[in-house]
């Protein structure tokens, strides 16, 4: 169903041998058509045909060829066809036509034909040496072998053309044949690895701007993107596809761009919105006679999800009788997915479990197809009322995702992985919780937990142990310490209580009202900056509290607590909730606090104390834009943590020295205190493009997440950014808040303090000399952190927690 993502288009070059006039036309119309207004192209050529009367046969056939190449972009490939009826004077411009045609062949379905077309082009292109059109010959033939399903034999080509396109600086094939092999690796599931081709894409693409071309490549990435789970990046790329085809009157993939962004509508739930637009696909695949089964099993999928059965069971009709290829066994297995889901959904449980039972037996090993029929066969299961034969089902669809988790290749694509797809947990943890499972519960709650932080290498994660429940009391105890592990789903949330003296659960209100509440008490501490030990007992802070503390009662009491949050629970700090008895006050005072990612990591014995020693001093720097004003409280901060250690190896980088590339030198992995004083970005649609912002360098001055993973691992037992918004503002399912906090403790940190939301420098830059001066009396960082606050709640101008809460200590 995806198969429309290959580019089928081709770089025509004038040849200046020919009479100036049709010269100057031909490059005009192929300007036009390369940087993508092909209406207006199309216009040019059919508003002034005097070259259809021209005396030149080569010029006749080179203008019908161009005409043919606009209508095959447009989607119009039978039109094309029209205008390749004759054959062209001379091998070269009948190589180009060849080519064409067979462009035109394999978008109408006929193969076998446009392979011969395609073998002529190649051959005749080599014998008069046009690089180009062989080029470009090997492109279509590689999509053509990918539509057939020879996903090697298709590589292979596509490989070999890609290589020479680079060879020959041909941008236009470089990019075309990119765009190939990112659909490739999409067909894969490879997303990463198709993303980094789109790239290449539009970077050849831009070189010789055809905008066109690289518009087209957005949609590659658009699909990967959504399909990683990152719909707000996924959205962007797909605003650049509309754009581009709104542009150039591209109705075929107009089509394919509305049925994506129905998709991604889909997957955020908006149900209404994806009807709508995979409608308005289905029609333009009906009027352009397209393919419209894709998009009528979508809208049957669009209404399953809504959970009206009649209308989804009348478009999965649909789509299946206007399948016009019957040997796409995943396109009919999808369709066969659908009506599973539609009889289970209408209590038909015997007819669901035969065709996931179908779906398993002919997927091909489709990852998709897999931990979709295995949690469809679940959820039958456990309607029967039958856990035992669900359990193996859940199992084996957690491990298909784990799986394919673990082949992607970069982190980022791990990151944003499981957002789409963190539904097959939390299905099986209220299963498990239904049946008074708690601790068992716990254990698969924790198998999504921190799996990139927790992995040994770049392609793999331990398995969560069996005994991790006994673990955690294990560390409870010898820590004197309790843990918060917190889980959220849509139906109903969970709190479990680890404690010396056992696991208690406590059921939470649905995620989506632990994040209202979470957004309004936001509101009344970072923004009205109001204290909540004032506030009404109804107030944001206090329901919170009830909420996520009220009901662990086994917890109070004891001093140390480590919290491992989820969603909204990501973006507050629990030690700001107001505590109403035995007086109101906040449970700062009661607890010493720390976040960790994982009870594995939390668990994990002891790492190899750090190697680092020293201190190093990073910040205070030259403003590199207006954008960043100079932070003013930023030198006597960082001269007042220096001074807490007076004989301590130091280095300080600040004002104009504070740059990316003194910061590498400089060596972080030798120290063991690294302190960044200096503004803080953060990447809102991907997380590894948060910064610390710097001194400029040339055009350079953010210290990127990406880089910060990129260097040799630290040594550090405390790294602090003092910064704004430094800890994130995004929870991924799977792995949590990802920001700069989180980019440090993956490079090897042990503690990372860092900050929720943007708060004023001076009032930083105290609790940073407090924070230092308990590390330089022997505490540890969360204990030392805790006293500069208890020291700030003592009196004066930053008492409200707006000026202390929003700085953690996150470990690993």
């Amino acid at each position: 169903m995806l198969w429309w993502c290959l580019i089928f288009t081709l770089l025509f070059s004038g040849c200046s041998r020919f009479q100036s006039a049709p010269q100057t036309r031909y490059e005009e119309v192929t300007r036009l058509y390369r940087t993508g207004r092909l209406q207006a192209a199309l216009r040019d050529l059919d508003e002034h045909p005097d070259w259809r009367k021209s005396e030149s046969s080569e010029w006749r056939s080179r203008f019908h060829t161009l005409r043919a190449e606009i209508l095959l972009a447009q989607g119009k490939a039978a039109e094309a066809v029209k205008d390749l009826a004759d054959p062209a004077p001379g091998a070269r411009w009948e190589a180009r036509r060849q080519m064409v045609l067979g462009g035109a062949c394999l978008r109408l379905g006929r193969f076998e034909e446009g392979q011969v077309a395609l073998d002529k082009a190649r051959q005749l292109a080599e014998q008069t040496g046009d690089s180009e059109t062989a080029l470009m010959s090997m492109v279509y033939e590689g999509a053509r072998l990918a539509r057939k399903g020879d996903q090697a034999s298709a590589e292979k080509v596509t490989r070999e053309a890609l290589s020479e396109a680079m060879k020959r600086q041909d941008a236009y094939s470089e990019a075309a044949a990119c765009n190939n092999m990112a659909f490739l690796r999409l067909r894969q599931l490879r997303y990463d690895e198709s993303i980094a081709y789109t790239r290449q894409a539009v970077t050849a693409a831009d070189r010789i701007d055809a905008r066109w071309i690289a518009g087209r490549s957005a949609t590659n990435a658009a699909l990967c993107y959504a399909q990683l789970g990152d719909i707000p990046r996924a959205l962007e790329w797909q605003s650049r596809v509309a754009a581009n085809l709104e542009m150039v009157g591209d109705r075929a993939n107009l089509k394919d761009s509305l049925g994506e962004m129905g998709s991604m509508y889909l997957i955020q739930g908006r149900f209404d919105e994806a009807v709508k637009a995979y409608r308005k696909a289905f029609d333009l695949a009906n009027e352009l006679h397209d393919d419209p089964a894709t998009w009528a099993g979508n809208l049957a999928l669009a209404f399953l999800s809504a959970q009206k059965w009649q209308e989804a069971a009348y478009w999965n009709q649909q789509a299946w009788g206007s399948k016009t290829d019957s040997s796409n066994v995943t396109a009919l297995n999808y369709l066969r997915l659908n009506r599973a889901f539609i009889s289970a959904g209408q209590e038909r449980y015997d007819d669901a479990a035969k065709d996931f039972q179908q779906v398993l037996a002919s997927s091909g090993g489709n990852r998709g197809l897999l931990w979709d029929a295995h949690a469809g066969l679940a959820r039958v299961e456990m309607a029967r009322n039958r856990f035992a034969a669900a359990r193996p089902h859940f199992e084996a669809a957690l491990h298909q995702i784990e799986t394919a988790r673990i082949e992607l290749r970069n982190r980022e694509s791990k990151i944003t992985f499981l957002a789409r797809l963190i539904r097959f947990h939390q299905d099986y943890v209220e299963a498990l919780m239904a049946r008074g499972e708690t601790e068992e519960a716990l254990r698969v709650a924790e198998s999504s937990r921190g799996r990139i932080l927790a992995a040994q290498s770049e392609l793999a994660a331990p398995q969560v142990a069996a005994d991790i429940v006994s673990r955690a009391r294990r560390f409870a105890v010898q820590r004197k310490a309790a843990v918060l592990f917190y889980w959220t789903a849509p139906k109903r949330s969970w709190l479990w209580t680890i404690t010396a003296t056992g696991v208690r659960s406590h059921e939470l209100p649905p995620a989506a009202k632990l994040d209202e509440q979470v957004q309004l008490y936001r509101k009344e501490i970072e923004k009205s900056m109001r204290d909540p030990l004032q506030a009404a007992e109804e107030a944001p802070g206090s329901q919170l509290y009830r909420m996520l503390l009220g009901s662990a009662s086994e917890a109070t009491g004891i001093r140390r607590v480590t919290v491992i949050p989820d969603g909204p629970i990501h973006l507050i700090n629990l030690e700001s909730l107001p505590v109403p008895k035995p007086q109101p006050h906040y449970w700062l005072e009661d607890v010493t606090l720390s976040v960790a990612p994982s009870l594995t990591m939390l668990t994990a014995s002891d790492p190899e104390p750090a190697a680092g020693d020293g201190l190093l001093l990073v910040g205070a720097p030259d403003t590199p834009d207006p954008e960043y004003p100079t932070l003013e409280s930023a030198k006597q901060e960082l001269s007042g943590i220096a001074a807490k250690f007076p004989a301590l190896r130091k280095t300080v980088l600040e004002g104009r020295n504070a740059t990316r590339a003194n910061y590498r030198k400089a060596g972080a992995e030798r120290y063991a205190l690294v302190h960044f004083a200096a503004h803080a970005e953060v990447g809102r649609v991907s997380p590894l493009d948060s910064a610390i912002i710097l001194a400029r360098e040339g055009d350079q001055f953010r210290l990127y997440a990406r880089e910060i993973l990129g260097t040799p691992r630290l040594q550090a037992r405390l790294v602090t950014i003092s910064a704004c918004s430094s800890a994130g503002t995004t929870s991924y399912a799977g792995e949590g808040l990802i920001g700069l906090s989180w980019a440090f403790l993956e490079a090897g940190a042990r503690a990372v303090v860092a900050g929720l939301w943007d708060v004023s420098d001076s009032s930083s830059a105290q609790l940073m000399t407090w924070l230092y001066e308990g590390i330089a009396a022997g505490l540890q960082p969360d204990e030392a952190l805790r006293a500069a606050k208890l020291r700030m709640l003592k009196g004066g101008d930053f008492r409200r927690p707006y000026y202390w809460a929003p700085y953690q200590v996150y470990v690993r």
